[in-house]
């Protein structure tokens, strides 16, 4: 079954009772471990610094009560305040919640409670959600009685949760590339790191950054085709244009903060200093070579929603003509022709569709002297003139705001380069095709 081969990592067990021979917890251990899967395991909740440990975890196993912590009696016995209770069910919280925001790992909570009663405690803190796919997968202990019952469940919630299956399948094929990459280097030179390495450094200011793509790269080159199964992505319903939009920003663009600006420039750079936005085309291995190298830029603005068609213009059977996304019945366009400003609005709209920004098959049609980019900075669209100016880094290094990825930024520096070495041509007289 795939799923058992996706998830044979190393498991974390976090339960109180982990190191009770009878316990339900215990009885899982022995199904991972009948698998060969290793399990690290502990007794208590660990603290928030362990969580960066467990990244490369498979999986992590979290109980929801932890009765043994408490003041032990002299007669034998536990008593458990309220008060440390409570602090006990914050701590578990917490560490919940950093997992989720700190790290991709699947996180099983397996419990002897009622499963609603820990959603509404987990809801209360925003690591729930009714009717979304949540990364927490609850489910009683008493249910899983062999490993099989466990894959079962597992895969049930995955169909639900796809992120975990894709993450565990590209995992699994991203580690076996690297393994065998290393392997086939090791082999040519136990010095290829020192050989490469050395080489770059040579020819770069930046040499880390570049050893760092260089490894990327030969990866990227060596992993072949992942094949996903569909019985994993149930459809979802209606998708959100707000949601759509923050996709696609994820995909080609990548916002600078506080945490993750870097103190170099890079192809892609994207800065904005009033309400005009600059965009970085400069080579790569240009930027490298200077500690302030100076910018090939193209300037660019928001582009309005409404300056994009989407439609064009059609005659409907019933006799509507449609222009972009108005629609015009004959009784309208006969009372327009006799209103010269309605005359005027229509002309307008025909013009927009004839001179404006189109749409068209997954891509904003563009003239040949500009360039347009969709969903960056909080979803924008901004055009670009193919005008290119020349800034130093200092001069624009505090606007950086973010940088557009490839293979996007490639091809505006395609269309830059094209557009710069064009040959000028006579302009067809109009009067040909009159």
């Amino acid at each position: 079954m795939e799923i058992k081969e996706l998830f044979k990592g190393i498991a974390v067990v976090i339960d109180d009772q982990v190191n009770e021979k009878d316990s339900s917890i215990s009885k899982i251990v022995t199904f991972l471990k009948t698998e060969n899967i290793p399990v690290v395991a502990y007794d208590e909740i660990p603290s928030v610094d362990v969580i960066s440990s467990l990244q490369n975890a498979s999986f992590v196993i979290l109980d929801w009560e932890y009765n043994n912590i408490g003041m032990a009696l002299p007669e034998g016995g536990v008593i458990k305040p309220s008060s440390l209770e409570s602090e006990t069910k914050d701590d578990l919280l917490n560490f919940i919640e950093q997992i989720l925001s700190t790290i991709f790992v699947p996180i099983f909570l397996f419990t002897d409670q009622e499963p609603d009663s820990i959603k509404d405690s987990l809801k209360s803190r925003g690591l729930y959600f009714d009717n979304k796919p949540n990364r927490v997968f609850i489910k009683r202990k008493s249910e899983l009685n062999t490993y099989d019952e466990l894959i079962d469940a597992i895969k049930i919630w995955i169909q639900q949760m796809p992120s975990v299956y894709v993450l565990k399948k590209w995992e699994k094929a991203l580690n076996s590339t690297k393994n065998k990459m290393f392997l086939e280097m090791y082999g040519y030179s136990p010095n290829w790191i020192h050989i490469l390495r050395d080489i770059l450094k040579n020819d770069s200011i930046e040499y880390n950054q570049e050893f760092g793509e260089f490894l990327t790269k030969n990866i990227t080159n060596r992993i072949g085709t992942v094949e996903f199964a569909d019985e994993y992505f149930v459809e979802i319903g209606e998708k959100v244009p707000e949601e759509l939009a923050k996709v696609m920003e994820g995909e080609r663009y990548i916002r600078y903060g506080e945490n993750n600006t870097p103190t170099r420039a890079y192809t892609g750079d994207l800065f904005k200093k009033g309400g005009k936005y600059y965009l970085n085309i400069r080579a790569q291995c240009d930027l490298a070579r200077d500690e302030d190298p100076i910018l090939y830029v193209i300037s660019g603005k928001k582009l309005s929603v409404n300056q994009i068609v989407t439609g064009g213009v059609v005659v409907h059977s019933d006799g509507v003509l449609q222009i972009g996304d108005k629609n015009y019945t004959l009784d309208e366009l006969s009372q327009i022709i006799s209103d010269d400003k309605a005359l005027s609005n229509i002309n307008a709209d025909f013009k927009k569709v004839v001179s404006g920004n189109i749409f068209y098959k997954g891509a904003i049609m563009e003239r040949a002297n500009e360039v347009i980019i969709a969903c960056i900075d909080g979803k924008e669209v901004v055009k670009f003139d193919i005008k290119l100016c020349a800034k130093p880094f200092s001069e624009l290094k505090d606007q950086r705001i973010g940088r557009v990825l490839p293979p996007h930024i490639t091809r505006i520096q395609q269309k830059c380069a094209q557009h710069m070495i064009r040959e000028g041509t006579i302009p067809l007289p109009q009067d040909i095709f009159n």
